[in-house]
């Protein structure tokens, strides 16, 4: 507060001790009472104890009002820092002075000047609006005003909850502020959600995002070659052993031979060692097939699924192409490989 102004409410205090509240001659206990109170809440301002003399201040104005009480509650709120309720205190006071300016003289002088310090003391907080539509602007739960394009509001320094509420809905806070005497803040206002008669609509999902082409190529296997290949192997060395086996009974037959032709003259006795022979030398042929088969199979997987291979996604044009498919399997005259290859 100025020097200046705070010694013209001074002044006030002295030249109306009274407050208004008894008249010469006036024997109310009541009134005598209250002008009591009246002075315990000058001497209350005169210590700087604000807030314990607005107490008093308020206790007489709930019993009977005047100009100099309504001027002492509105001195008490712009010491504290209630700039709004101190300028709808002065400007009581006045009206109240004006209807008996002869019992209110004082406030009448001093009043205005208090008044106007009020309003240069108080902060301004300046609302930008981001639609066309109108909003209502709520401070700390009151509401405060609508705001087309810009509101102006005179508020008390301090922190306050800044709400929102358009179209009729729930006021929504979107900031909470701190802001000084004298200080300036302006805000833009957050945009309007689209809305529609059921309430604000969903927003839509973004569409998934495309796969990027897998360009990885698919590692090979060689176990389908490495298996084959045994088979094949063990194929001829089961052809070989056979192949043993048939020399073996054919020796131990010719032995029993005395004709000039070696597989003439045999002793009969040994005709189930010559049809073992036979026996041998139809496994060995079938063996030495098998494994001839299986080798060749062998060679045709290595070359083939044993290679790496690019995936479906990164074939040309988007055609689906797949690794090839072998299937190996036996019957009883000898090995198949059946497969696909694109």
């Amino acid at each position: 507060m100025r020097r200046s102004n705070l010694l013209a409410a001074l002044l006030v205090v002295a030249s109306v001790s009274t407050g208004g509240l008894v008249r010469a001659g006036d024997p109310d206990p009541a009134l005598e009472a209250l002008r009591k109170r009246f002075r315990e809440g000058i001497a209350l301002e005169e210590k700087g104890q604000w807030a314990q003399a607005r107490g008093v201040f308020k206790e007489i104005a709930e019993q009977k009002m005047s100009a100099q009480v309504r001027f002492h509650l509105a001195l008490c709120d712009a010491r504290t820092q209630k700039l709004k309720s101190a300028r709808e205190g002065f400007t009581e006071a006045l009206r109240l002075a004006q209807a008996d300016p002869d019992s209110a003289r004082d406030v009448i002088d001093n009043a205005p000047a208090l008044l106007t310090e009020v309003e240069e003391r108080m902060p301004r907080l300046v609302l930008v609006g981001s639609s066309d539509r109108s909003a209502v602007v709520l401070i700390d739960g009151e509401e405060a005003g609508t705001v087309r394009a810009k509101l102006e509001i005179a508020i008390d320094p301090g922190k306050h909850v800044i709400a929102l509420a358009r179209g009729g809905r729930e006021a929504k806070p979107f900031r909470t502020i701190s802001i000084a005497e004298r200080e300036r803040l302006e805000l833009e206002l957050p945009k309007e959600e689209a809305t529609d008669e059921e309430g604000p609509s969903e927003p839509t999902p973004p569409p998934p995002p495309k796969p990027e082409p897998d360009t990885a190529a698919h590692k090979g296997t060689l176990v389908p070659f490495f298996v084959v290949g045994s088979v094949g192997i063990a194929s001829l060395v089961g052809s070989g052993v056979m192949i043993g086996l048939r020399q073996a009974s054919i020796g131990e037959v010719r032995d029993s031979c005395a004709g000039a032709d070696p597989d003439t003259g045999c002793d009969p006795a040994l005709q189930e060692v010559a049809d073992r022979g036979r026996r041998y030398e139809i496994a060995a042929f079938s063996l030495a097939g098998v494994g001839v088969a299986a080798l060749g199979a062998a060679t045709i997987l290595y070359f083939t699924v044993g290679k790496d291979s690019p995936s479906a996604s990164a074939s040309k044009g988007g055609t689906v192409r797949t690794a090839p498919r072998v299937v190996v399997g036996s019957t009883a005259t000898g090995l198949f490989v059946r497969g696909t290859f694109e």
